[in-house]
């Protein structure tokens, strides 16, 4: 039985194996996981690991782990030859044979090997032809795979792949048979003694292991003898088939190009791999538009299976024509958006371009391009007419009642464009036509004004175009509007807080549908009441948390606020769908908008019973404490708790203050609830990176002179620092 020495230098010899000896003496030969990863580009390293250990094969003997090791080695290049080497895995083979000591062929004759330098490193050297006498040596390196890449780099031109080939896959079987003459002389000199060279030559032996090996001998000879035969002859049957290929290019018909590629080893490639596939193709090579392709003909019978292998695996055979087509409309599609996009861009200015920027990255990548600059045209006319309406509004005439109008129409579609825009919680409007007059409120906090919103950039151009617009042909259509439309009841419903106890424990939206249901129940009552009304809107538990109004006048337009709750609705009352009974109608509206809050739907629109469009409805997602993964101290400085310290507390350190959320509120008899503990700049302390379950026995109320001081560190008045320090210099407790 081989060493171990011997059994992982043989292995290592052979092309594209690896072998490993656990301390149990258990062999594990597969193929190596960097000729696995050449070969399969395209698949991961998990991949690439599990391929490996698909063909992995266990043995505890190492004469079996080297004969299973050669076969694996001649079933994976014999593979690797057919389907056609990328670059990449043939040096990497040619890396691998280098190291193991072999030489390689280059077109010249001569050979390429590693050898020993005279400072004792390794280093590229050329051999004659005969494979002896050195020709070049190159400089030392004293890694041996580096030598190896070397070799590669600077002589990978020079190598003869396809004589490399040819002994890739002699070399396995050269292998076994030397391994079988071996055993067979081991058991002659066993049976006939050291003098058994006559008995080698016998037909037949009586001795059953003798028989064994002679006969496995002859066989490893027979087939080191036909590869290498195959292997000589290759060239000549190539040459033979290229003659046959020709006479038949004379009495075939038409053929059809079916590649044009412009890299010549990617061509080999696929040339060889029509090959492999029974198909007959041949070399059409020219310059077409310009640049030097080489071009694959197949004969036109033979298109049709080429077109299935394009179909099932467009990976290795390229796209189907008809997909290509697809493709390459595809393609002209998208470069003539993209010039329609840059005219557009180019169209803007600087800081409208930039705020093109903002808009797509606010929106987390959801907003691209072209929509982003769709919203902003759309933002862009409303804010300029907006910035128009200051100016007049600031004039010695100013603003008249119907051109107020214009402006509260303007600010409402602005606002409801707004709503369209991800990222975006509410427009700010301003009245200072020194600058813009629009700005957006953005999730993330992002701003470049001081009231904390982010300026809509107008056009200088656009704006001089507006310099005299009075709005007439607005006020006008208004009027027309106003003629058209009989008596008006206007109804507003605002739900202001959604964070008490009511909602938490029977659920946000269901509270919320609950009490606009309850309104609606209560309708017949208040539409027949005094004008400007407010009627209370209260939760389960009975605090007040909201108002609905009816009006004659439309009320004023104002955005919603984050955690808010809004119902619109003008009535129309000559309308046929109020009828005799408009309270009834008015009471179906919000009783849709109750059912649209439980599916969910947070931005709506609400028709009447003859389908018009009579209200909108909006529910604003709740404010988060939580930005960026870091409490906001400020917000939470009301609802902020001290943690019991001591061995059964739950304070760590500066990690001292409990923060409720998910509805739990410290004082209502719920006894525990979901809570983040902080330190005082809202830094989450170690295992609270998510809300965790905390008993109300584990914290208490703050003091007022514990707020106080909690207050200075979140204004900056005190430094964490500074305010840390108390705690660190104040007696323990007793």
């Amino acid at each position: 039985m081989a060493s171990i020495k011997e059994t992982k230098a043989t292995i290592k010899a052979l092309p594209g194996m690896t072998g490993m000896r656990a301390e149990d003496g258990e062999w594990r030969v597969t193929v190596n996981l960097y000729r696995l990863s050449d070969r399969y580009p395209d698949k991961d390293v998990n991949w690439c690991e599990e391929k490996q250990e698909a063909l992995a094969y266990y043995t505890s003997d190492a004469d079996d782990a080297i004969r299973t090791a050669r076969d694996m080695s001649i079933r994976w290049m014999d593979e690797g030859v057919a389907l056609g080497m990328s670059a990449r895995e043939r040096e990497g083979h040619v890396q691998d044979a280098l190291r193991a000591g072999a030489s390689v062929p280059l077109k010249d004759g001569r050979w390429l090997a590693l050898g020993v330098a005279p400072d004792g490193g390794k280093c590229v050297e050329i051999k004659d032809a005969a494979g002896s006498a050195m020709v070049e040596r190159s400089a030392s390196f004293i890694v041996e795979s580096a030598a190896a890449r070397a070799a590669t780099r600077l002589h990978g031109e020079r190598i003869d792949f396809e004589k490399q080939e040819r002994l890739w896959k002699v070399m396995p079987r050269q292998q076994a048979m030397a391994a079988a003459d071996e055993a067979f002389q081991r058991e002659l000199e066993r049976v006939y003694g050291k003098n058994a060279g006559d008995a080698r030559y016998q037909q037949r032996h009586d001795d059953p292991g003798v028989e064994r090996a002679r006969s496995a001998y002859q066989k490893a000879s027979e087939e080191w003898n036909a590869a290498a035969s195959a292997a000589r002859n290759q060239e000549t049957q190539q040459f033979i088939a290229d003659m046959k290929a020709q006479k038949m290019d004379k009495e075939t018909p038409a053929r059809e190009r079916v590649y044009d590629i412009h890299n010549a080893e990617a061509a080999e490639t696929m040339f060889r791999r029509l090959q492999h596939q029974g198909l007959s193709p041949q070399w059409d090579t020219g310059v077409r538009d310009g640049i030097h392709m080489h071009g694959v003909t197949l004969p036109q019978a033979e298109v049709s299976k080429l077109r299935e292998l394009q179909t099932s695996n467009p990976a290795t055979w390229g796209n189907h024509p008809d997909v290509q087509k697809m493709l390459d409309e595809s393609k002209k599609d998208m470069e003539a958006s993209a010039a329609r996009r840059n005219e557009r861009l180019d169209a803007l200015t600087p800081e409208q371009r930039e705020f093109i920027e903002v808009l797509h990255y606010q929106s987390k990548g959801t907003l691209h391009v072209d929509a982003a600059l769709d919203v902003n045209d759309r933002l862009h006319e409303l804010s300029v007419q907006h910035h128009r309406l200051a100016q007049i509004s600031l004039s010695e005439s100013g603003l008249s009642k119907m051109q107020e109008r214009v402006q509260g129409d303007v600010e409402t579609k602005i606002i409801l464009l707004s709503h369209e825009i991800p990222g975006v919680l509410e427009p700010k409007f301003m009245y200072d036509p020194r600058g813009t007059t629009v700005g957006l409120m953005f999730e993330s906090g992002a701003h470049d004004s001081l009231n904390g919103s982010y300026k809509v950039p107008l056009n200088p151009a656009r704006v001089k175009e507006l310099a005299n617009e009075n709005f007439q042909a607005a006020v006008e259509a208004l009027e027309r509007a106003d003629q058209e439309r009989g008596p008006v009841r206007y109804m507003e419903l605002l739900i202001e807080n959604t964070t008490n106890a009511a909602f938490a424990d029977t659920g946000r939206e269901q509270e919320v549908a609950r009490i606009i249901e309850e309104a609606a129940d209560k309708l017949d009552d208040w539409w027949g009441q005094d004008d400007g009304e407010r009627h209370r809107l209260r939760d389960l538990n009975g605090n007040t948390v909201g108002h609905l109004v009816l009006t004659s006048e439309e009320p004023p337009r104002r955005p919603t606020v984050e955690g808010e709750v809004k119902l619109s609705f003008w009535c129309e009352l000559d309308n046929d769908a109020y009828g005799d009974d408009p309270a009834h109608e008015a009471a179906q509206h919000l009783r849709e908008a109750a059912h649209q809050i439980t599916k969910g739907n947070t931005d709506f629109p609400i028709y009447d019973t003859n389908g018009n469009h009579v209200g909108d409805g909006t529910i604003r997602e709740l404010p988060s404490l939580e930005k960026e993964g870091v409490i906001d101290m400020s917000a939470a400085l009301g609802d902020v708790y001290l943690a019991e310290d001591g061995y059964s507390g739950i304070a760590d350190g500066e990690y001292r203050y409990v923060v409720p959320t998910n509805g739990f509120e410290p004082g209502y008899h719920q006894g525990e609830g979901d809570a983040w503990l902080v330190n005082a700049k809202g830094e989450k302390a170690p295992g609270y990176e998510e809300p965790q379950t905390v008993r109300e026995t584990d914290f208490r109320e703050l003091k007022s002179d514990e707020r106080a001081a909690l207050r200075d560190v979140v204004e900056g008045r005190v430094t964490f620092e500074d305010f840390e320090r108390r705690f660190e210099d104040a007696d323990p407790a007793p």
